[in-house]
């Protein structure tokens, strides 16, 4: 990849991609792996066009790994940037590698607050908080979107012992 479009003064840039061909920093399968980084040591991630790809259509034990783990990995307050197709375009499901379509909602199960609205989601035990700063519709179906990552980590379902 080259790294001469990336913009990010005084930063360390890691590449993360499960294809060792692309060359990337750190390979590693999202959702399946570990991502092999210290707890509480990263402060922004990108994931251009990459969620979309996690997981398996339909199942929810990569998916939240993934979640969980991106989590272990942000400090508090650390941005996730993120660019996705939105489920109603073309391209949520066009691409045969795409697991799963996504919408700015998707994303309402990795907010422990969440849970504790009178909201109709089903109860996960998710161990990761997101929230949410910013989501805009981009031109040709895509979506971008900010979550910060909120820690300390209270989990919705201690509330209720």
């Amino acid at each position: 990849m080259d790294r001469s479009n990336i913009v990010m003064p005084e930063a360390e840039v890691i590449l993360l991609d499960c294809d060792p061909a692309l060359k990337p920093d750190i390979v590693c399968r999202l959702g399946v792996e570990n991502i092999p980084l210290p707890d509480d040591s990263i402060d922004v991630v990108m994931a251009v066009h990459v969620l979309e790809h996690i997981g398996k259509t339909g199942e929810t034990a990569e998916w939240f790994r993934f979640w969980e783990d991106l989590y272990r990995v942000m400090k508090s307050g650390a941005q996730l940037q993120l660019w996705a197709p939105m489920f109603s375009s073309v391209w949520a499901w066009g691409d045969p590698s795409h697991v799963r379509a996504l919408s700015p909602e998707s994303l309402t199960f990795f907010c422990q607050d969440s849970y504790r609205s009178k909201s109709c989601i089903n109860p996960f035990r998710i161990k990761c908080d997101f929230v949410a700063v910013r989501f805009e519709l981009l031109p040709e179906g895509n979506f971008m979107g900010v979550v910060s990552a909120r820690k300390p980590l209270k989990p919705w379902w201690e509330d209720c012992a």
